[in-house]
Order: C-alpha cells, then sequence, then structure tokens
C-alpha cells in the first residue's frame, strides 16, 4: 500500500502543484472574495482526493462504507430538489448508485484508486484550463462556465496521470489513453448531468456541506458517472477489471 500510495502522491503533488500555479496565474486581477474561494476549493479538493486515494488503497473496509456515505448523502441531495419528476432522478441516481458500488466491491483496490484518481484529475484540470485560457462555452445554458479548452485540457492532465500511472491497471500506454477518453467523457456527462438537474431545480449547489464545492454530488458527480461506466463497459465486454 504504502509504495502505491507514494507513487499516487509523486503525481497528485505534481499535479496540484500545477494547479496551484494556474490560479495564481487566473488570480492576478480576480477580486479578493474571488481569489479566496478558489483557493479555499483548491485546499479542500486536495484534502477529499488524498483522503479518497487513502481509503480507497487500505481497501474494501474503508472504501465501501465512504463511497456508501457519499451516494447516501447524494440521494439526500436530489430528494431535497423541488421539481417534477423527482423519482425519474431518483431511479436513475440509485441505478448508478448500484453500479458504482458493484465497482469499488468487486474490483481491485488499485483498479478504483485508478479511476478515482484519472476523474478527480480531469475535473482539476478542467477547472484550471477554463479559467486561465476558456473562451468557447461548452454547453452555456446548463453551465455556463464550462469551456471547450477546459474539457480539453481536463482530457490531456487526466490522460498524462494516467499514463503515469498505468502500472495500477496493468494497461499499455494505447488502452490507458482510449481509457481516459471513455472516463473522462462520463465525467463530463456526470458534471453535465448534474448541471441540468440543478438549473432545473432553480438552485446554484445541491447543499453547502463541503467548502468552496458545494454538496456531495457538486464534487463527486463525475466519479460516480465515470466508475459506473467503467463498471458496465467491463461487463459488456466481459473483461475483468
Amino acid at each position: 500500500m504504502w509504495l502505491t500510495l507514494i507513487r499516487i502522491c509523486a503525481v497528485t503533488f505534481v499535479a496540484f502543484a500545477i494547479g496551484a500555479f494556474a490560479i495564481y496565474r487566473s488570480n492576478r486581477n480576480a477580486p479578493h472574495d474571488l481569489k479566496l474561494s478558489r483557493w479555499t476549493k483548491y485546499a479542500v479538493f486536495f484534502l477529499i482526493i488524498h483522503a479518497g486515494v487513502i481509503a480507497t488503497l487500505i481497501g474494501r473496509r474503508a472504501s465501501l462504507p465512504m463511497f456508501a456515505l457519499i451516494l447516501v448523502i447524494g440521494m439526500l441531495e436530489i430528494s431535497r430538489l423541488k421539481v417534477r419528476y423527482k423519482f425519474v432522478y431518483l431511479i436513475a441516481y440509485l441505478a448508478f448508485s448500484g453500479m458504482l458500488l458493484t465497482f469499488v466491491s468487486e474490483a481491485a483496490t488499485s483498479a478504483v484508486a485508478f479511476v478515482f484518481i484519472v476523474t478527480a484529475a480531469f475535473d482539476g484540470f478542467s477547472q484550471v484550463t477554463g479559467q486561465n485560457l476558456g473562451k468557447l462555452k461548452l454547453a452555456p445554458r446548463i453551465s455556463p462556465a464550462k469551456t471547450v479548452e477546459g474539457s480539453i485540457g481536463g482530457l490531456l492532465g487526466a490522460t498524462v496521470v494516467g499514463i503515469w500511472l498505468r502500472g495500477l491497471v496493468g494497461f499499455t500506454i494505447g488502452s490507458v489513453i482510449s481509457t481516459c477518453v471513455v472516463l473522462c467523457g462520463a465525467a463530463l456527462a456526470g458534471d453535465l448531468l448534474a448541471s441540468k438537474m440543478k438549473r432545473i431545480g432553480g438552485i446554484k449547489d445541491f447543499s453547502s456541506l463541503i467548502p468552496g464545492h458545494g454538496g456531495i454530488l457538486d464534487r463527486f458527480d463525475s466519479f460516480i458517472v465515470a466508475g459506473s461506466a467503467w463498471w458496465l463497459i467491463l461487463r459488456l465486454i466481459s473483461s475483468p477489471v
């Protein structure tokens, strides 16, 4: 576990250092409140990612309760939405939750850690790239802050991280690249789906549980869909995790 954790931290620390520089650059002309918000979000994101990695590497006795708690809180956040046909969202969410928990319970801890980190890298690099280079809106009616440039930056950053950590899953570089494309696509879909629910419900965040991020679904929407997609694809092609 410790050697794997050191290998992962060697990647995540570099990624967060790049992120810190990007935030510093984008904050140069930003108002004080926005600067504080960005750094708070960065610090909390750092803690969440590394706590998640450690829990995952400990094994199912830590990762299953952690992700189960995350999913239960997420369900409560959806249940609070004031939208029509809420039961449809809840049924879809339960389906994703079941797939994710099955993935976490069946997959090797290293595979869960790989998906978790690649998804987090996509989220982080998408945001900092969008803040610094973003001009072309990706889905302005659903999530005005998301840009094409940000998504491309997220994909490139996540792919580099995935290649660096390919030993966790024993993939070739080509397999890692294709896997990262799929995971990032699923992560983006999860993010946009959550944004759509918030827009329909007329809210900015699902809750205020996580400082700088909002609710559980504001932070983990990408991983819930990406982890579910990983499990579903593996089932469809009948390949071992």
